[in-house]
């Protein structure tokens, strides 16, 4: 069981690098259960040659049916219990990196900040958060805003939400 969970929100501006970086660095990717969404997320995002079926494992991923753009993967991290690779609705990244702490220890919680720290610095994200594993990926500006996590730390997203649509008669 995951306690602490820390999740930066990096721009899209380079997603099949940010991608492979993250990928290289902290997914356990020979774990066979993880290979599915794994291989249909590299194939769509690094690669650019997507393989027929990809598309409909990537929808599987998501939280809301209305979602264009928006999913999770959660995946076995290399070195923490887990990693998560989220896609949002604006084609930005949100990474995640799970802290397991059955012990209880007080030091988790450091450690989560460090973390979160951590991942800013070498993705480059503009905001970021870390709380209990209660928190959730955001999969768009508006639930990344709407979350209550335990710590927030950089750039207000509210900017990058899009006011409904409003339709005219």
């Amino acid at each position: 069981m995951t306690s602490f969970l820390a999740y930066v929100w990096v721009p899209g501006s380079d997603v099949p690098g940010v991608l492979r970086r993250f990928v290289d660095r902290y997914v356990a990717a020979e774990q066979p259960v993880y290979q599915r969404p794994l291989a249909a997320l590299l194939r769509t995002y690094v690669d650019l040659d997507p393989a027929e079926g990809d598309e409909a494992e990537l929808a599987d991923a998501r939280r809301n049916p209305e979602a264009v753009h928006g999913f999770s993967i959660y995946l076995r991290g290399a070195v923490h219990d887990e990693a998560i690779i989220t896609l949002t609705e604006e084609s930005d990244l949100v990474l995640g990196l799970g802290i397991d702490d059955r012990d209880e220890s007080p030091e988790a919680w450091d450690e989560a900040v460090h973390l979160l720290d951590h991942l800013m610095g070498e993705f480059d994200a503009v905001s970021g958060m870390a709380g209990g594993d209660w928190v959730r990926p955001p999969q768009s500006a508006l639930a990344w805003v709407d979350e209550e996590p335990d710590l927030r730390v950089g750039r207000d997203l509210r900017p990058l939400i899009e006011p409904p649509s409003s339709h005219s008669p």
